[in-house]
């Protein structure tokens, strides 16, 4: 199997908390990544799947409430992460 080291980079997954998006956020979170899981209304799917990781990872996800389908919502979420 084929092993990547993504150690001190960082990482948006949109829709990170369900489904293929946290498969996504998963595996990056087990390479070492710092992840942003976006998502857009679920809450408690979301707090229950940074929950559910092991310590370790979990210090390492934040999570993000915005629709990826408005323009304004992203460009002040990209931008928070800038700062």
């Amino acid at each position: 199997m084929i092993r990547f080291d993504f150690t001190g980079q960082r990482v948006v997954v949109t829709g990170g908390t369900r489904g293929i998006g946290r498969a996504i956020t998963e595996a990056f979170l087990q390479a070492g990544a710092k992840v942003t899981a976006t998502y857009s209304g679920n809450e408690a799917a979301a707090a229950a799947f940074k929950a559910g990781l092991p310590a370790a990872q979990a210090e390492w996800l934040s999570l993000a409430k915005f629709d990826v389908g408005s323009y304004a919502a992203a460009e002040a979420f990209f931008r928070s992460l800038e700062q």
